[in-house]
């Protein structure tokens, strides 16, 4: 996994990988062996673009 995203004050994080095309593998950085949510890239477009809105 690549990139942090927090999300508030809650410690709240997940980690992003960009090294799959057309695939974005998401995880919890607190459990990094835990399982991944793999989604498309174009189902991973819009939190992103929340998530920069925000931060």
């Amino acid at each position: 996994m690549r990139d942090r995203d927090h999300n508030g004050s809650g410690g709240e994080c997940v980690e992003v990988a960009h090294n799959l095309p057309g695939l974005v593998p998401v995880r919890d950085s607190k459990a990094p062996e835990g399982p991944a949510l793999i989604l498309t890239a174009q189902a991973w477009a819009p939190s992103s673009r929340r998530s920069r809105a925000t931060n």
